[in-house]
């Protein structure tokens, strides 16, 4: 489950759906949306197995 309806909360969210580019300009006019941008620059940058260029799959 990746998603968030205004009820569910996602615990996990495909990498692919994560837009750096627009978080950061929500982030201009939304001083509070530059933590998610930060936060979701780290889950990608970070988002790869050590020694691979495979990225981790949540299966959950």
């Amino acid at each position: 489950m990746d998603y968030y309806d205004g009820y569910t909360r996602a615990g996990a969210i495909t990498l692919s759906y994560i837009d750096l580019y627009t978080m950061n300009l929500i982030g201009n006019y939304e001083p509070n949306f530059k933590s998610i941008y930060e936060n979701s620059k780290w889950v990608l940058e970070n988002g790869k197995i050590d020694g691979t260029p495979f990225l981790e799959i949540n299966t959950t």
